[in-house]
């Protein structure tokens, strides 16, 4: 028995479906949840050790995932977000938390990131029993 989940993502309006196969037959379909957040805007960017890019970690305890879920992610602000790469690739991904790294046109990215409030929106599909 497996679970077949389509996730709908709409990111700069165009609207994508992704088929999610979960084949963890120690797991129960019923226990397969979608929790969604976002960070505050402009704060929780780090400066990263080149000194112009930024990233985030982003908690996301209040889903009570037991295993590491699928993440997917979105970059917003109030401009220049726009000129960034990176934003919806997950790096240490846990049942708890993760990182995103983002790089910016102009080489300042943490900069950016604060001056125009950006934030994420993050959609995690897993399961919490």
């Amino acid at each position: 028995m497996f679970a077949k989940l389509t996730v709908l993502m709409v990111l700069l309006g165009t609207a994508t479906a992704y088929n999610i196969r979960v084949d963890d037959k120690s797991r129960h379909e019923a226990c397969l949840i979608t929790c969604a957040g976002k960070t505050a805007p402009g704060e929780g960017w780090m400066l990263f050790v080149d000194k112009k890019n930024t990233y985030i970690d982003v908690g996301m305890e209040h889903c009570g995932f037991l295993v590491t879920p699928y993440i997917f992610t979105s970059l917003y602000g109030e401009t220049n977000h726009w000129a960034t790469e990176g934003a919806t690739s997950i790096y240490y991904p846990t049942a708890s938390s993760f990182r995103v790294y983002v790089k910016h046109d102009n080489d300042d990215a943490y900069a950016q990131a604060n001056a125009h409030k950006w934030f994420l929106e993050y959609l995690a599909v897993g399961y919490i029993c």
